[in-house]
């Protein structure tokens, strides 16, 4: 596993910390792929992901 994957996965862990009434499928489709072309995350990138949930984190660290 790559470090961007391991700070992706922990982003991922917040997320589900702060919305616990949420699902898995919910945060990754409410936080990630409103973002993703055609709502298909298969080809974006790992840093790019990363991007998209340091942005909905900053949110919510506000």
């Amino acid at each position: 596993m790559s470090e961007t994957q391991e700070i992706i996965l922990n982003s991922l862990a917040v997320l589900c910390r702060e919305y616990p009434q949420q699902r898995l499928g919910q945060i990754i489709y409410n936080y990630i792929l409103v973002h993703c072309p055609k709502a298909d995350p298969f080809y974006i990138e790992d840093k790019d992901l990363l991007n998209i949930l340091e942005q909905e984190l900053e949110k919510i660290s506000h």
